[in-house]
């Protein structure tokens, strides 16, 4: 028998093993003696009427899955659950579109990519209605799922074979992030993230980090920070987790800090022979390469990439920014607000730093880890890094991290069509505070999210009261009167 630990449960599993007694008592035999040898004594074992195995004296949180020749038993207190995965590919056909919504059966092309989905949500149920929670939906986004009205649920992979795997759904608290950088006031643009952001976590009863995002010491200054923690409160807005006090369990709470974690996941990303030292100055970059599909972005063309990959090389001694090799590969995503997104990273992203010549951390691994180990499940944020979503999924399964759900909302620009900056006076939040109070720039906040058509005044309850999701497909920019 193999015992392995994960996220504190138990998985125990033994091969079913060769029997001349039928499928069923078979199956209860081998688990009798897994979980007599785990607890030291006889124990009593049944099957409900469903075939699904039980034991009738113990009553901790226990999940038996099976294949058609292994038993998987995870033990822990938990609400996680397996499911029974022996049927699962001549049902899939009959059951997907009970299970797998329009988006999520092409979001999963393959009959493999439909098995782990549809039995993550079988495992989502099974919690879910466990916990006697309502079952509206459930979503699958990025290596959690969401049940309306119902929670967060973490999904581990436990045991996986060609043609059955088995999936535990954890309940998570919801977390959600407002990650402002210090180089500036902010202005009504970041108050309409930070607002959405918190409106969105906070409406499934989950907790609001605040983060800063200090990586450029140029451009960062302390009294910034100050201004922004200030601004927030004014609003009446209150963060559960980081600011300056670091309150949390996961600080520190400001990039600058964090240089050590960060160092610690750069050499994992060596160790996987993908990266490479790169001298190339932005402006021999921008001379070689045309900005991508008319936007600013531009693609690096691999000028200091390895001939062969992977490979590990020793770092140079001179300066060098390092990058991280893209393949030609797909990435697809489902985003709250905008809907299925297919990204091809070599394209449409190309090779990436992830640290830069001048020894600072770049933003793209920043910012994947920092959510992965803050716990964040939901990312809401400008329509401006929609595009960086498909680079930060790539650096989480590399790290073996757990990526969130996203929702990018519109970006805010003037009437005339320029986005908002913090060198726009009349936007910033110092002449926002002279012109408003707290409940009427939150109401016209709740304006321009569409849930609040006079712009009257509000109070955070009363928007957290009206609050509902950005109508989908919106439009990337909103412009403000």
């Amino acid at each position: 028998m193999k015992r392995a630990d994960i996220d504190g449960i138990v998985i125990l599993s033994q091969p079913l093993g060769d029997s001349r007694l039928p499928r069923r008592e078979q199956e209860r035999r081998v688990v009798r003696q897994m979980l007599s040898e785990y607890y030291g004594r006889d124990v009593a074992v049944s099957h409900h009427p469903d075939g699904a195995p039980f034991l009738s004296d113990i009553h901790d949180e226990i999940s038996i899955s099976h294949s058609a020749d292994q038993v998987v038993i995870a033990i822990g207190q938990d609400k996680c659950f397996g499911i029974d995965t022996e049927t699962l590919r001549p049902q899939l056909e009959r059951v997907k579109e009970k299970f797998l919504s329009p988006d999520e059966q092409w979001l999963f092309p393959t009959l493999a990519d439909k098995l782990w989905a549809w039995s993550a949500k079988e495992a989502v149920y099974k919690a879910a209605r466990s916990e006697g929670l309502p079952l509206k939906n459930i979503r699958l986004v990025g290596d959690y799922a969401t049940v309306d009205g119902g929670g967060v649920y973490r999904l581990t992979t436990v045991d996986c074979q060609e043609d059955s795997l088995t999936i535990l759904a954890k309940g998570v608290t919801p977390k959600g992030r407002f990650a402002p950088s210090p180089s500036g006031r902010m202005h009504l643009g970041n108050i309409f993230s930070a607002v959405m952001s918190y409106l969105s976590v906070k409406s499934r009863g989950g907790k609001w980090i605040l983060r800063i995002e200090d990586l450029d010491p140029q451009r960062s200054k302390e009294a910034f920070t100050r201004q922004i923690e200030d601004d927030l409160l004014w609003l009446g807005i209150e963060w559960d987790e980081g600011g300056i006090a670091d309150i949390g369990p996961d600080g520190p709470y400001r990039q600058s800090r964090r240089s050590d974690i960060y160092e610690e996941y750069l050499n994992r990303l060596k160790a996987t022979g993908y990266t490479y030292p790169c001298r190339c100055t932005r402006a021999e970059i921008m001379a070689t390469q045309a900005p991508h599909s008319g936007d600013s972005r531009i693609v690096y063309g691999g000028n200091c990439r390895p001939a062969t990959l992977p490979t590990i090389t020793a770092e140079p001694a001179d300066p060098h920014a390092t990058r991280l090799y893209v393949p030609d590969r797909e990435i697809t995503f489902v985003d709250r607000t905008y809907g299925v997104q297919s990204t091809n990273l070599a394209t449409d992203s190309g090779d990436f730093i992830v640290r830069r010549a001048d020894g600072a951390w770049a933003y793209q691994l920043a910012v994947v880890v920092d959510d992965a180990l803050m716990g964040v499940t939901e990312v809401v944020r400008g329509s401006d890094l929609l595009m960086s979503s498909a680079q930060q999924i790539y650096l989480y399964h590399l790290l073996g991290l757990n990526a969130p759900e996203w929702a990018h909302v519109p970006l805010l620009t003037a009437a005339d069509g320029r986005r908002l900056a913090k060198r726009d006076r009349s936007m910033a939040m110092d002449s926002l505070r002279e012109l408003y109070t707290p409940e009427q720039l939150l109401g016209r906040v709740a304006r321009l999210a569409g849930f609040n058509p006079s712009g009257a005044a509000m109070s955070l309850p009363e928007l957290l009261d009206a609050y509902r999701l950005l109508p989908a497909n919106s439009t990337m920019t909103l412009s403000v009167d």
